[in-house]
């Protein structure tokens, strides 16, 4: 069990990086004011799905892959522009809708699923759990 000092220390390094906003609290944002609370949770689960991923890839060795091969990081960093673009442009082209409370433009199914691509396809993730988890964990 890591000390109180190890505890506080991950702590510091966790808040100061989530402060930081990047595709995933755009995400969350876009999709909570687009679509309300409900569609809003969905997403950040699916986020939540996308890091439990990037932390299987981590533990296999797989973000130290893509860390040490500059053409795989590049790979997968456009990839996730690309969807990111595409999912801005499926924001912007879609029709307003007159929200009731109850009806969506965009389900929870939806949400959920583009939730974990945003996180699956972000390096900087990756390269979060490759970097910073093993500097707090006891061996």
């Amino acid at each position: 069990m890591p000390d109180l000092s190890t505890v506080l220390a991950f702590c510091a390094a966790t808040v100061a990086l989530l402060l930081i906003p990047g595709p995933a609290v755009i995400y969350i944002l876009n999709r909570s004011i687009g679509d309300g609370r409900k569609v809003g949770l969905a997403a950040v689960g699916g986020l939540e799905v996308g890091d439990a991923i990037q932390v299987l890839f981590a533990s296999l060795g797989l973000s130290a892959v893509l860390a040490a091969s500059a053409t795989l990081f590049n790979i997968v960093k456009w990839a996730g522009v690309a969807y990111l673009v595409y999912t801005g442009i499926r924001t912007l082209m879609r029709v307003p809708v007159a929200l009731d409370g109850d009806q969506a433009a965009v389900s929870t199914k939806q949400a959920f699923r583009q939730g974990i691509i945003v996180n699956a396809l972000n390096p900087k993730t990756a390269l979060f759990f490759l970097s910073i988890f093993p500097q707090f964990i006891d061996t």
